[in-house]
Formats: C-alpha cells, sequence, structure tokens
C-alpha cells in the first residue's frame, strides 16, 4: 500500500461574490479555466494559474494498493477517481466527489482530472504541490 495525496481545487467564493464583475472577474475566470474546460485543451494547460491563484488545496491521503504493486500508473489514479466519488455514499475524505481539476499524486507523478479521462501532470508542477496548504 502506498498514499494517494488528493487536492480540489477550490475558489474563494467570498471573493468572486463581493466583486461586482462577479464571475467575469479575473480571478472567477481564471477558475472557470482551470475547472471548466469546454474546449480541446487540457486542464494541465491551466495548472499554471491554478497554482498562482492559489486554487489547490490538500484535502487529504488515502492508502491505496498499485496495480503492479510497484510503480503508480494512470489506471491506479483512475481507481482513486472513482473510489473518491460521492454517488452512494460519502467517501473516506467525506468531501465532495472529485472533478474537473482535481489532483491525484501517487508518489512522484500526479493526474489531473480532465472532463474526460486524466492528464498526467509535468513533473516540473509536482514538485509544488508540496507547498500546497491543507484545507482546515
Amino acid at each position: 500500500m502506498v498514499q494517494a495525496i488528493i487536492y480540489f481545487v477550490e475558489a474563494d467564493a467570498d471573493r468572486i461574490n463581493s466583486d461586482p464583475r462577479g464571475w467575469g472577474a479575473p480571478y472567477a475566470s481564471d477558475y472557470l479555466d482551470a475547472t471548466h474546460r469546454f474546449d480541446d485543451v487540457n486542464c494541465v494547460d491551466a495548472i499554471d494559474q491554478t497554482l498562482k491563484r492559489g486554487f489547490l488545496k490538500r484535502v487529504g491521503v488515502i492508502e491505496v494498493e498499485l496495480e503492479n504493486g510497484v510503480n503508480p500508473t494512470e489506471h491506479d489514479a483512475e481507481m482513486v477517481w472513482e473510489r473518491l466519488q460521492n454517488i452512494d455514499s460519502p467517501h473516506e475524505l467525506n468531501n465532495r466527489s472529485m472533478d474537473t481539476g482535481d489532483i491525484v499524486q501517487i508518489g512522484d507523478i500526479a493526474w489531473m482530472v480532465e472532463n474526460v479521462g486524466l492528464s498526467k501532470v509535468p513533473d516540473e508542477y509536482v514538485t509544488l504541490l508540496d507547498n500546497i496548504p491543507a484545507i482546515e
């Protein structure tokens, strides 16, 4: 068993609601870019803004068993995503279901949830995930 670290994209709703431009404000627009991809561009393309704006929050750690027992694969990340859906009942982190823009990190590899499937997070961004604070 290894640990999977889970990061959720969370925006400051008070900040969005207090801006007269609402969802048209730059901060809200960046959040939508990170979480609501309606074009062919991957969410990973928005990870730079996601990190700079502080949208990612560390929500917890779960134990997972790797498919091949050694190196984490995209399939392992998909199994974590499936496990963290609140379809029938709350999952072990007792939070919302994983959604577009959220990240699963297993060891030194991370994947970001896309509209369909997952995309591998570039290595230079994986090291930045260690600096992300836990949700209080």
